[in-house]
Formats: structure tokens, sequence, C-alpha cells
């Protein structure tokens, strides 16, 4: 009676484990394909590199412009 018993919990650990398992692999293939890079990817690539930049601003209209630089990477 107490073996009965056993197996039958093993056995019901086994088929909730499978079930379990079975919705991770569901999971991870959903993942996958969220992950994979779109045609979306492809367009912001573009603009990969390194950009230098000049900018002039005017606080008030009349005023001298004041002018930065700097410079971005994008990957």
């Amino acid at each position: 009676m107490k073996l009965t018993k056993i197996l039958l919990a093993a056995a019901l650990c086994t088929v909730a484990t499978s079930k379990a398992t079975a919705q991770t692999e569901a999971e991870q293939k959903a993942w996958m394909e969220f992950m994979t890079p779109s045609a979306m990817h492809k367009l912001l690539a573009a603009d990969d590199g390194t950009w230098n930049t000049t900018v002039t601003m005017w606080m008030a209209p009349g005023t001298e412009p004041t002018k930065g630089t700097g410079y971005c990477v994008n990957k």
C-alpha cells in the first residue's frame, strides 16, 4: 500500500513536470521569435557608426549664437 502511494505520487510529479516543461518550451519558442531581428532592426542598423555634431543655438532673436560640438556612437 505504501509503495502504491509512492508510485502514484511519483507518476503525478512526472506528469506535472512534463506539462511545465512543455509550457516552458512553448514560451522559449515565442521569446526566440520575439527576439529575432526584424526589418526594423535593419532600418536602425543603417544609422550605425560614429556621428560628429555641430549645433548652433540662439537664446533670443538678435543675440549672438551659441555653438557646440559633440559626437555619438550608434551600434
